[in-house]
């Protein structure tokens, strides 16, 4: 039984979760235009490979990653290249910067995909290399690329941690994918522990989630694999307060990088890679939302209307309707921009 610690401070803030964790998840329709920002992620930005008026096919690689710390953009779905320009982003700046304007053709038609077959069987490296292929990033503030977190330098790993924590306000995503998909989000932590082999593997959640964490236990093959329930306090979910809540150890100031006997990973990442890497293609949906809008569309006027989670076919795009529904909002609520 793995004790339970603390950390110093901490605020118990309304949760206002209530809205929509009792919501599934549902899907938003392919809208009339995608815009795709090339700096989705920390570090430099995609360097684009496609000009306006290519046609593009889903999954196919539109914006290489220049460099170690950067990671590629790929098409949502099918479609025409009609632009290449500086559009505002979604952040609360409002600052331009350069996006790829994507005009689906409705078909969404797949480039070919060349499956790793049991990426359970396959080289840890190889597996890195197909992550960083698929251009799979954390959806929290930096939008760290994923491959690069799996790339150990130093130390062993001896515990890699999988973030469920989910403390911030309002927020319910953790809470309905685990609810919903709680064994593909473990599977991609199987993938996860194929790739950096660490001692041992826990799953740290808040108590206010008894669906979920009956969910992820019932998921969880043998016993390599441990849930623990944490008590709910913002910021629990953050990376460096999870690992003390879990393991009493406390990661020193600026160290995150170096203290390496830890990987934290998000469950969001988790369910991606188990769908993407079976299929040779970063996953192309997802319904976390993450307010500086660089891997996910942000500004869903919907949630005013109609709490929920809504899981975006299309992947690292910013929503615009050709026409304004009445009164801003669609007959189905759905409405973003």
């Amino acid at each position: 039984m793995i004790q339970v610690h603390d950390f110093r401070g901490g605020i118990h803030p309304p949760e206002n979760k209530k809205q929509s964790s009792v919501q599934p998840i549902r899907a938003l329709p392919l809208p009339d235009v995608l815009i795709l920002p090339l700096q989705q992620h920390i570090g430099q930005s995609a360097r684009c490979k496609v000009a306006a008026g290519d046609t593009v096919l889903k999954g196919q690689l539109i914006a290489e990653a220049p460099s170690l710390i950067s990671a590629g953009v790929h098409a949502p779905t099918s479609g025409e290249i009609i632009a290449i320009e500086a559009r505002a982003i979604a952040h609360p700046s409002g600052l331009l910067d350069t996006c790829i304007v994507l005009k689906p053709d409705g078909k969404d038609t797949w480039r070919d995909r060349h499956p790793i077959e049991d990426p359970l069987q396959a080289a840890p490296e190889l597996l890195r290399n197909r992550i960083r292929e698929s251009g799979i990033c954390g959806l929290g503030g930096a939008g760290f690329p994923t491959d690069v977190k799996l790339s150990p330098r130093h130390k062993p790993i001896d515990t890699l941690i999988l973030n469920a924590a989910e403390c911030e306000p309002y927020i319910t995503a953790d809470d309905r994918l685990l609810q919903e998909r709680a064994e593909e989000v473990i599977k991609g932590l199987e993938i996860l522990s194929h790739i950096v082999r660490p001692h041992r593997i826990l799953i740290g959640i808040e108590d206010n989630k008894p669906e979920a964490i009956a969910a992820l236990r019932n998921a969880i093959p043998g016993n390599r694999m441990e849930v623990i329930v944490v008590p709910t306090k913002y910021p629990s979910g953050g990376e460096k307060q999870l690992i003390q809540l879990l393991t009493g150890k406390e990661v020193p100031q600026g160290g995150l990088r170096r203290y390496r006997c830890f990987v934290s990973e998000r469950r969001h990442r988790c369910s991606r890679l188990s769908r993407g890497l079976p299929r040779r293609a970063a996953d192309q949906s997802n319904h976390d939302r993450d307010w500086r809008g660089r891997q996910i569309p942000r500004q869903l006027r919907s949630a005013a209307w109609h709490p929920g989670q809504y899981c975006p076919e299309p992947d690292g795009a910013r929503f615009r309707p050709t026409a304004p529904p009445d009164h801003g909002r669609s007959d189905d609520g759905l409405y973003a921009t």
